[in-house]
């Protein structure tokens, strides 16, 4: 018998000699440990859901890297076939921009520290926002900002956030996608199902409607005609307006591949767009599907897609590079190293001026519309120094603050324990996002990074780090053993030791 039913259980028994109103609220009490109950559950099953994506997330990425070294070491073959190179298309010169709109606030969500809005050249945390689980961000098509959080969907006005629609694991379960339609109605894609919430009611369609071999959803969006679209992880499905049976897109015209679906998202220019491992798919009707020719590596991965109001848009197209989407089929290529900074794209927005705002796992940047590049580093910024789980930029964006040098805390300390006993005399190296593609230390390619060797007791101490979030890689052997990236951190205050305690490893 479970806590909650030895609870009730209680309760029944008292009320045969209780008051009516002492009843009552005994009633009261067990529901709302009930209800404790049920949300401790639901924060277990989505943590464990979000460090389950973390890792995917890494891996996906340390494997694309690994291919696109790969195809790098044989220049010879690729001179062999030179058709292949000239597919992809060259780096387009700057066109005309449509109009930027009103200017608007940036958004930044930061694990462990909050929601903090950019407006008039400085940074405020965001009221009720959520300090870790924020999974998108994006605008919807009644033009507010929203989120999707742990307590469900919210709405960004200012530096304050509001739940506009609930979600629990029982209700929705663990949603991964959202959408809002210009008349303010959601729609929701996750472990359970189809989602709509509207009229302050939730209707849930288990996945099965989509298909007996439809396991993961992971994007929605409505189209103009009121069509509901879902990408799955290999398929996309859509239902017409006022309809109950959903049917399969035929993709066989616009990918010889098949396609691991990342997300699918309104361009407000006209239509949705799906991105994929290995095609973006612009979606005009259910029997008009195109896909859209993007600069990319060898390797490409399709992932981030995002759009201003104004129909400019922004997408990953590899591990290293980004492109701007404009009206009219022109695109704009960002590399890593050139024109951004870091070694992981985490997070990306575009905004009205054709502004890509980037997260990486080395603090933000900023490029466009033109040569502009501005990054910065992680601690320059102390309120969103850590590591980043969205960014949303609203309209033609804010204007850019100025950022001084990065802020550093004296020491950061720890204690690494193998087996539960001190590692002593060992390698150990920290980062914001140590690699699991080991070259010859796991944050070899970072720009921000400490070396050293833990003591006889297995301690270790870098002085001036720059706040953050960061991993840690430790060498007990012929082997590195690492951390997840940004797991220590986000308390690390100004000229203030920090010290993360016990690291425990296994052999």
């Amino acid at each position: 018998m479970t806590l909650s039913h030895r609870i009730l259980v209680a309760l029944a028994a008292l009320s045969l000699t209780a008051t009516a109103c002492d009843s009552a609220e005994k009633s009261s009490g067990a529901k709302k440990e009930a209800k404790k109950a049920d949300d401790k559950k639901d924060a277990k099953a989505d943590a464990k859901k979000a460090d389950d994506k973390k890792a995917d997330d890494k891996k996906a990425d340390d494997k694309a890297e690994e291919e696109q070294a790969k195809a790098e070491e044989k220049p010879a073959e690729a001179e062999e076939k030179p058709a292949k190179a000239e597919e992809q298309p060259a780096k387009a010169a700057a066109a005309a921009l449509p109009e930027p709109g009103e200017a608007g606030p940036a958004y930044f969500a930061i694990d462990d520290k909050g929601v903090f809005m950019l407006d008039g050249g400085a940074f405020t945390k965001v009221k009720k926002g959520p300090d870790k689980l924020v999974k998108q961000m994006s605008i919807g098509g009644d033009g507010k900002p929203y989120m999707l959080t742990y307590d469900g969907i919210m709405v960004l006005d200012g530096a304050a956030a509001k739940v506009v629609a609930k979600t629990s694991f029982k209700k929705t379960g663990s949603v991964d996608a959202f959408t809002v339609t210009p008349e303010g109605e959601i729609w929701t894609a996750g472990y359970k199902g189809v989602g709509h919430f509207a009229n302050k009611k939730w209707a849930v369609e288990e996945k099965t409607v989509l298909g007996d071999d439809v396991t993961l959803l992971q994007g929605v969006a409505v189209d103009k005609e009121g069509r509901v679209w879902v990408a799955s992880s290999n398929k996309l499905h859509y239902k017409d307006k006022d309809a109950t049976e959903w049917k399969d897109a035929d993709l066989s015209k616009v990918t010889e591949r098949k396609p691991f679906f990342n997300g699918v998202t309104v361009d407000p220019s006209g239509g949705l767009v799906a991105s994929a491992s290995s095609a973006v798919i612009k979606i005009e009707g259910t029997d008009k599907l195109s896909a859209l020719s993007l600069p990319s590596d060898m390797i490409k991965t399709f992932d981030l897609l995002s759009y201003a109001p104004n129909g400019i848009g922004a997408l990953k197209t590899s591990v290293k590079m980004l492109a701007r989407i404009e009206p009219g089929g022109n695109s704009t290529t960002y590399k890593m190293g050139d024109d951004f900074q870091g070694t992981r794209v985490v997070a990306l927005s575009v905004d009205g001026k054709g502004r890509l705002w980037i997260g990486s796992d080395i603090g933000v940047n900023v490029v466009g519309p033109g040569d502009e590049r501005n990054t910065w580093l992680m601690g320059s910024v102390p309120e969103i120094a850590g590591k980043i789980k969205g960014i949303l930029v609203v309209g033609a964006g804010p204007d850019l603050p100025e950022v001084g040098d990065q802020k550093k805390a004296s020491t950061f300390s720890g204690t690494i324990l193998l087996d539960g006993k001190p590692l002593a005399e060992a390698p150990i190296e920290i980062c914001p996002e140590p690699s699991s593609l080991i070259k010859t230390t796991p944050c070899e390619d970072s720009p921000i990074k400490f070396s050293g060797t833990t003591d006889a007791q297995g301690k270790f101490s870098f002085a001036d780090v720059p706040l953050g979030a960061y991993g840690v890689g430790v060498k007990p052997g012929e082997k590195w053993k690492i951390t997840f990236s940004g797991e220590y951190g986000a308390k690390m205050a100004e000229g203030k030791p920090f010290d993360i305690g016990k690291l425990k490893f296994k052999k």
